[in-house]
């Protein structure tokens, strides 16, 4: 009973198409953490992932597993990091909640240790901007290449009719 008034008093309303929602950390050991994600659906969805992201890590997509009651959830191991959560559920209509840290949703982290996050990503990560780099270098090689090959072709016609049209003209004199 206690258990259950703690989880109540710990929720967030999301709004937008969700209801209650909640995080809660089991335990913690080195770098990793167990967590249970619940949140409440108030439309009708066929199933809800969690987004999770925070500056510098990769965007972690999990399934909830339905709960009854339009409850959906997840218990999971993940870095101890107060990550930034987005839920959407999955339906005949899509939706999309708000941004919000885990502890927001009542997750208490140990102190000393835990990286917080702000409410938005800092953009990409160094790694990311040179595969971002690279990317854009190969396709500036490939339209280089491209039109090379479109203007080399036509510079060929060019030279195919003139030598047609010089032929014809000599044909005509004879």
């Amino acid at each position: 009973m206690l258990r259950a008034s703690l989880l109540l008093v710990l929720s967030v309303n999301l709004g937008g198409g969700f209801g209650e929602a909640s995080a809660t950390i089991h335990s913690v050991a080195g770098e990793s953490m167990n967590i249970s994600i619940q949140v409440e659906v108030e439309d009708s969805a066929d199933s809800v992932v969690a987004h999770l992201f925070a500056p510098g890590e990769q965007t972690l997509t999990l399934p909830l597993l339905h709960r009854g009651d339009d409850v959906f959830g997840i218990q999971t191991e993940l870095r101890v990091i107060d990550y930034q959560v987005v839920f959407e559920a999955i339906g005949e209509v899509g939706v999309e909640s708000e941004s919000i840290s885990l502890t927001a949703l009542g997750a208490e982290f140990p102190t000393g240790g835990v990286v917080t996050t702000t409410t938005e990503p800092d953009g990409f990560s160094s790694e990311a901007r040179g595969w971002g780099w690279l990317a854009l270098g190969l396709a500036a090689a490939s339209l280089s290449v491209l039109a090379i090959w479109v203007l080399g072709g036509k510079d060929n016609e060019d030279d195919v009719e003139s030598e047609s049209q010089s032929d014809s003209q000599a044909g005509d004199s004879v």
